[in-house]
């Protein structure tokens, strides 16, 4: 049974999402949630789309999704599946609260995301909310660890930190290099991760990045239109429900 949980007024049914740091809510109890939003909309007079959109993915979501840290909301607008990015989880709990007047526009920290394809939105929500406290944390299979960290010091190289005691260090800022030396240095592990999707496509001369860091989902892009390419864009470290492993 899910645990109930209380964000302000309304109660809410966190579970988790792609993995064990990311968790999926929505907020319960519409009748009283739409009449908390005519109230507010009258008390804040607020009519600039920017503040309309705003407010609508904050309180009118169709679900959210959380690392503790950030909030990512979901909406459909129109043909569109748009996200909205909250930066500060604190701020936003903080328009949930008893005291309306208090919901002052400037105090909103969003931006927004949108996609035609609703196949594009996991592996976005799961490429927002790996990073935790300046660090991206990567899923792992066949291990007894669940995670782990990697970042980077001094523009130097990537850290890799398998647990509090192990620290790898890869002198090179190129992802793929760091993959196959990570998982060649630490058999049976491997990265549940786009790196070893069946859907991954290698670009040589990605026009983004000189990294290596982005490549192409091919499940996406099978069904996208020229003009919808940027959504087959994928993170080496990105990670979707999709996920097949790649053939040897």
């Amino acid at each position: 049974m899910k645990k109930e949980q209380k964000l302000g007024k309304f109660k809410i049914f966190p579970e988790q999402f792609l993995c064990d740091f990311i968790f999926k809510f929505e907020i319960q109890e519409c009748d009283k949630k739409t009449l908390f939003i005519r109230q507010l909309f009258t008390i804040q007079k607020q009519q600039e789309a920017f503040h309309k959109k705003a407010y609508n993915h904050i309180y009118d979501s169709i679900c959210y999704f959380t690392n503790g840290e950030k909030i990512v909301s979901y909406r459909k607008e129109g043909v569109f599946h748009e996200l909205g990015i909250h930066y500060n989880v604190n701020k936003f709990e903080h328009y949930f609260g008893e005291n309306l007047p208090t919901r002052e526009i400037y105090d909103v920290d969003i931006s927004f995301k949108k996609y035609t394809l609703q196949e594009s939105l996991e592996k976005e929500i799961y490429e927002i909310l790996s990073i935790k406290n300046q660090k991206r944390k990567v899923l792992i299979g066949h291990s007894e660890n669940n995670f782990i960290e990697t970042f980077v010091e001094n523009n130097i190289g990537i850290y890799i930190q398998i647990n509090r005691k192990k620290i790898i260090e890869f002198y090179t800022n190129d992802l793929l290099v760091v993959s196959k030396r990570f998982e060649e240095k630490c058999k049976p592990i491997k990265l549940l991760s786009c790196f070893n999707c069946g859907y991954f496509k290698k670009q040589d001369q990605f026009p983004f990045g000189t990294t290596n860091s982005l490549h192409e989902c091919m499940l996406i892009k099978q069904k996208a239109k020229s003009s919808e390419f940027n959504e087959a864009i994928t993170h080496i470290w990105s990670y979707c429900s999709d996920f097949i492993e790649k053939k040897k």
